[in-house]
């Protein structure tokens, strides 16, 4: 499961910063409509070399007197097999930037929304996923952190997440996901919520066990606090409250969870 949300990761990442320099350094020509579509294979090209995937963009809008960015139909596939969803499909998605110091270069993300993403994870018997293979590079990896860029405002909204396990006989959906996260600067702290209300969990002839989850945390560079965790599997309930220390070093953890269980929830295992 680490693998998708790394994979998640970088996408986001790689989008948001090439539309950061689009907002900031096509201001000039955004009236003409071969910049606008070189924008869009700029983009298209940058994705592909870093992912190794197949990226698609239907189009681009920016907005000069807000700085921000619009993208729409942004798509990209893995290994799927023709007529199959692709990895990742997102709607739409905003990037908003903050000017920070024009003499050094410094712009940081004031916003970042993306409206009904939808992730289709894949792995086959073999054990392998529809996850594309970065190409291999020399270049040293970016010191840069999620706490350096500072994102004033996330939001998650909509989202929709299918796995499905050839390998291990699991079929697994979330849906109606939401995040929504906020950055103070004063304390350099991320605060924010994470949850879905309907998801589902199939493990080879047994009956689907619904689920949901909720959570509200916030995180510094060297401390994550879940205040609380809630995670519902049918009847039964799962409630964590922790703090991890120094968890990009040397993690320590404590904290303490309440699990409520209902036997019939568990009756065909």
């Amino acid at each position: 499961m680490a693998d998708w949300r790394k994979a998640v990761g970088w996408t986001t990442a790689i989008i948001g910063a090439l539309l950061l320099v689009i907002v900031v350094g096509g201001v000039l020509l955004l009236r003409s409509s071969a910049f606008h579509r070189y924008l869009i294979s700029k983009i298209v090209q940058q994705a592909r070399e870093a992912t190794g995937a197949r990226v698609e963009l239907k189009n681009l809008t920016i907005h000069v007197k807000t700085l921000t960015a619009d993208a729409y139909g942004l798509v990209i596939h893995g290994s799927e097999a023709p007529g199959e969803r692709p990895l990742l499909q997102v709607q739409h998605a905003r990037i908003g930037v903050k000017i920070i110091s024009i003499f050094h270069r410094k712009v940081n993300l004031s916003e970042l929304i993306v409206e009904n993403p939808i992730i289709s994870l894949v792995v086959n018997q073999q054990g392998q996923s529809n996850l594309p293979q970065p190409p291999q590079t020399d270049k040293k990896s970016s010191s840069t952190n999620v706490f350096d860029l500072a994102v004033g405002h996330m939001l998650l909204a909509n989202g929709q997440i299918y796995l499905k396990d050839r390998k291990i006989p699991v079929d697994a959906n979330l849906s109606n996901l939401r995040t929504e996260i906020t950055f103070s600067q004063l304390e350099k702290k991320y605060s924010g919520t994470l949850g879905y209300q309907s998801g589902l969990i199939h493990y080879a002839q047994l009956k689907p066990l619904p689920h949901r989850l909720q959570a509200t945390f916030d995180a510094s560079p060297s401390e994550l606090n879940l205040k609380p965790l809630l995670l519902t599997l049918a009847g039964s309930r799962f409630t964590l409250q922790a703090t991890v220390h120094d968890y990009s070093h040397t993690p320590v953890a404590n904290g303490r969870y309440v699990v409520v269980l209902h036997t019939q929830d568990f009756a065909g295992l």
